[in-house]
């Protein structure tokens, strides 16, 4: 007779997440695709100076690391598409003419214009020719017009502004005691859980999430916060009407890539 095989209750079934490490489960998550490229990036920016020159090393190697990283999670996505070209550019043609035109009313910081990535000045001090230097600007471009509004837009309109909006949460319930401060902790954590951020719709417009983002978003931009809220203001309205992480891409890229001829042309290396 053969032996039979011992059964596992049905209440002890093995889990199919069983077994992975805690950065294998991070890199399952929903959140990964939306998440990892921009903490990436901005993560490699505390191993770049200008004094030592790394930033000219460390620059062209973030750009490729997270580009490659998009091309990674890019299947994970759900598909990314432009709705309104036309649209989208002319958005992103106002926002670069924003971006300059209020530059000097919205930057006070003196220090905002000594810096820069200007790698045609620090040829001579780290030891690299002209050729170099091309390449440089030509990676700096091309990470600004591809690669920053890709990262930024799944990060800020994708995850973040539909992660603030929870379904679940409703309204806080007053406590009996509105006077007993320790009262109003006293409430189930499980109901305010944000697990389901992704089925929130893209574009979808709620006052916390959407001013939230734009006050993030503009932290992240240092010297010229302020003008990224007008900037977040515009794109984030262009993501609500057209719910499309498409559009916000394209715009963010068509603005970067006109501030970035911009740049170069007039040598107001201070916006990069």
């Amino acid at each position: 007779m053969a032996d039979r095989a011992p059964q596992t209750p049905a209440g002890d079934a093995p889990s199919q997440d069983q077994g992975k490490s805690f950065l294998e489960e991070i890199i399952a998550s929903r959140s990964f695709p939306y998440v990892a490229p921009l903490v990436v990036f901005l993560a490699l920016l505390l191993f770049q100076s200008e004094e030592d020159g790394s930033k000219f090393i460390v620059y062209p190697l973030k750009t490729f690391l997270v580009l490659g990283l998009i091309i990674w999670v890019w299947p994970r996505l759900p598909k990314i598409r432009v709705r309104t070209w036309l649209g989208s550019i002319l958005v992103g043609v106002v926002g670069f003419c924003a971006w300059v035109g209020l530059e000097p009313y919205l930057v006070w910081s003196h220090d905002a214009k000594e810096s820069g990535y200007h790698p045609l000045k620090y040829m001579d001090q780290f030891g690299y020719g002209l050729n170099t230097a091309y390449f440089l600007l030509a990676v700096k471009l091309f990470s600004m017009t591809v690669v920053v509004p890709i990262a930024e837009e799944l990060f800020w309109r994708g995850f973040l502004m539909r992660f603030l909006i929870n379904p679940k949460a409703g309204k806080i319930p007053r406590p009996k005691d509105p006077r007993n401060t320790m009262a109003w902790l006293d409430y189930d954590l499980e109901r305010f859980t944000y697990d389901d951020w992704w089925k929130n719709p893209l574009g979808e417009y709620r006052p916390v999430s959407f001013w939230v983002t734009t006050f993030a978003f503009s932290l992240v931009h240092g010297d010229f916060g302020m003008l990224a809220i007008v900037y977040g203001i515009l794109i984030g309205c262009l993501f609500c009407r057209t719910r499309s992480l498409g559009d916000a891409i394209l715009a963010h890229g068509v603005t970067n890539l006109l501030l970035g001829i911009y740049v170069i042309s007039t040598e107001s290396w201070w916006f990069w």
